[in-house]
């Protein structure tokens, strides 16, 4: 990602085509009860809210504590490395546990029919 701003939206969009997409599969198939829709939209907005408010961290130490400049860009460096591979595993994490459910709501008439379409 180039910065933060970016980072956001692409939180963001993604939170949303989620949550767009259980949305769809409910109007196209009206086997998916409502409660399932329900479930999937509250928890992209949840995992979009807590992974935004994870991507504002920030160093907070300073030059003057360490020896040279070099070792405060290395520590620097390691630390926003960390923090963001962290925010990076948790959010795939999340992604992955809701489409997990979406794909256990859907009926198995309604994945039969999707199959057929296909083909």
């Amino acid at each position: 990602m180039a910065n933060k701003r970016e980072l956001k939206k692409s939180i963001r969009n993604t939170c949303g085509a989620l949550a767009l997409e259980m949305i769809q599969a409910c109007e196209t198939f009206p086997e998916i009860g409502a409660d399932a829709v329900r479930d999937v939209v509250l928890d992209s907005a949840r995992l979009q809210i807590r992974t935004i408010g994870h991507v504002g961290v920030g160093f907070d130490r300073t030059p003057s504590q360490f020896e040279t400049l070099a070792d405060y860009n290395k520590a620097r460096r390691s630390f926003y490395k960390q923090a963001y591979g962290k925010l990076r595993s948790d959010f795939s994490t999340g992604v992955d546990e809701i489409v997990k459910k979406m794909n256990a709501s859907v009926p198995q008439s309604a994945r039969d029919a999707i199959k057929e379409a296909l083909n």
